[in-house]
């Protein structure tokens, strides 16, 4: 596959099962073990986005090569509380980026995190993720910096 032999667009839901197997294969790739089986997942998975296809809480995009998908991501679309300077703002979350591994290394996640911030909404007050360390230099090459400011809680 050529460097340019995909393109990006919004996740369908015609979509879901490639994007099930792969997000099976993004938690192998952690250290947490497994707590369902790879089909009960992958069944769970799919009912979670056609959910979140319809909502308007999460926005999908995909990386397509003919016709198998080698890379997503989500978008966490949160309203935040009106302030006299904007009444309607929005914090979206990037959340899920991931690349199939034989598809790595040719821009498709920088692609993907691209059109994220080209989709967002002049009322977007900031795109943040959550990450793995290994991918903190892909974020740090897309913009991302640590904020002092974000501060987070485990539950």
């Amino acid at each position: 596959m050529s460097d340019t032999a995909w393109t990006t667009r919004s996740l369908e839901e015609r979509d879901l099962p490639q994007i099930a197997s792969m997000a099976w294969d993004f938690g192998a790739e952690g250290d947490a073990a497994p707590v369902l089986t790879r089909k009960e997942f992958e069944s769970s998975y799919r009912e979670w986005g056609e959910g979140a296809l319809r909502s308007a809480a999460y926005r999908g995009l995909v990386a397509v090569s003919r016709d198998r998908v080698v890379g997503f991501l989500w978008l966490a679309i949160v309203p935040r509380v009106p302030k006299p300077r904007a009444t309607t703002r929005w914090t979206v979350d990037v959340q899920s980026v991931y690349v199939a591994p034989d598809s790595r290394r040719r821009g498709i996640g920088t692609a993907l995190i691209t059109a994220a911030r080209q989709t967002s909404d002049a009322n977007v007050e900031r795109l943040v993720a959550h990450t793995r360390r290994s991918a903190l230099p892909a974020f740090r090459a897309w913009g991302f910096e640590p904020d002092e400011l974000l501060i987070h809680r485990q539950p």
